[in-house]
């Protein structure tokens, strides 16, 4: 935690890192699509996707003091559903609207992406 951090910012902080790791071990998809035109490099994009239906609870939360600093540790039960990854990847590696919505979401939070 920083000076300004609150507990409950440091909480929700340290909750969606666990999610995020979580996600990244379930299942992620990366593509690379290189464009030459002209023998020179016109496009070169690097996309990683993950999709899951993921079931987390924290299960303990120990605060302790790291230096002079104040820390959470969260320890988290998740359940994931790998068969809605699978399709949901599927679904994205293929259509290319769905990759458009996932390409907005970096300027609108709150995309949805369609049922599996």
């Amino acid at each position: 935690m920083g000076d300004n951090d609150s507990k409950n910012d440091a909480r929700h902080m340290c909750f969606i890192e666990a999610k995020r790791k979580v996600l990244e071990k379930a299942g992620t998809f990366i593509e690379s699509r290189t464009e030459i035109k002209k023998y020179r490099l016109s496009q070169d994009e690097i996309y990683a996707y993950s999709a899951v239906l993921l079931k987390i609870e924290t299960v303990k939360e120990d605060w302790k003091f790291i230096g002079e600093n104040m820390a959470i540790i969260i320890s988290v039960k998740a359940d994931v559903d790998t068969s809605y990854i699978d399709k949901q990847l599927t679904k994205i590696k293929t259509d290319t609207s769905v990759q458009e919505k996932i390409k907005d979401q970096h300027t609108n939070p709150s995309p949805t992406l369609p049922e599996p």
